[in-house]
C-alpha cells in the first residue's frame, strides 16, 4: 500500500451490537470502547473511519457518533462487498469486533487489533496464528491495551502484511486440496 505524504495513518475501527452475549460485563466493555473512540477522536495522526459490516451496527455507531460528537471519525455508508473490501484494503491497520470484519481484514492483508466478545473469535485467530493480535473484551484497561496493540500494528505493519498473505496462500492450498479429495471421493461411488 503507498501512502502520501503526511497522509496520516489510515485506521478503519468496527464496533458493534452483541446484545449482551460477550466476555465479561457489557456496560464495561462499552465504556471502554466509548474511551477508545475519543481517544481516537483527538489524534491527529489517524484518519479513523468506522467499517460497517451490518446496517444494525451502523445505525449504533451513527448514535454514538452524533452523542458523543466524534467528529473526526468518518462514517461511510457501505455500499456493498466491492465496497466494504475496498474500504478495509484502503486502511493501514484496523481494530476491530466482529468477526466477520476481522476475516476480511485478514484476507486482505490489512494488520488488525481483534477484540474477541466470544470463543469463535480466538479459534480463528488461533486457525490463522494470530493470536497475539486479540484482546478479549473483559480485558481490564482495554482501551489502554488496544491503543498499545495498535502501536504494535502500526510497527510491524510490514511484517503482518505478510505473515497474514502467507496465511492466505496457505488457506487457499487446503482449501484447493479439500475439493480435489472431495471430486475424488464423489467420482468413485
Amino acid at each position: 500500500k503507498q501512502k502520501k505524504k503526511n497522509e496520516g495513518t489510515f485506521l478503519g475501527v468496527n464496533y458493534g451490537i452483541t446484545y449482551g452475549d460477550i466476555y465479561g460485563n457489557k456496560k464495561q466493555f462499552e465504556k471502554e470502547m466509548l474511551k477508545l473512540f475519543k481517544y481516537l477522536n483527538e489524534q491527529k495522526e489517524f484518519r479513523v473511519k468506522y467499517i460497517s459490516t451490518w446496517i444494525e451496527d451502523y445505525k449504533y455507531f451513527k448514535t454514538i457518533k452524533s452523542r458523543y460528537n466524534l467528529k473526526n471519525i468518518s462514517l461511510p455508508k457501505i455500499a456493498g462487498l466491492q465496497d466494504l473490501a475496498a474500504h478495509i484494503s484502503s486502511c493501514d491497520t484496523l481494530v476491530g469486533e466482529k468477526l466477520h470484519f476481522i476475516v476480511a481484514a485478514a484476507s486482505y492483508n490489512v494488520p488488525f487489533v481483534a477484540i474477541a466478545y466470544r470463543a469463535k473469535c480466538l479459534d480463528y485467530l488461533k486457525t490463522i496464528d494470530m493470536e497475539n493480535m486479540s484482546l478479549r473484551t473483559d480485558e481490564r484497561n482495554l482501551a489502554d491495551a488496544v491503543i498499545c496493540s495498535l502501536g504494535h500494528c502500526l510497527k510491524n505493519e510490514d511484517k503482518i502484511r505478510k505473515k497474514l498473505q502467507k496465511k492466505n496462500i496457505e488457506a487457499k492450498a487446503r482449501i484447493g486440496s479439500a475439493f480435489i479429495g472431495v471430486r475424488e471421493m464423489i467420482g468413485s461411488l
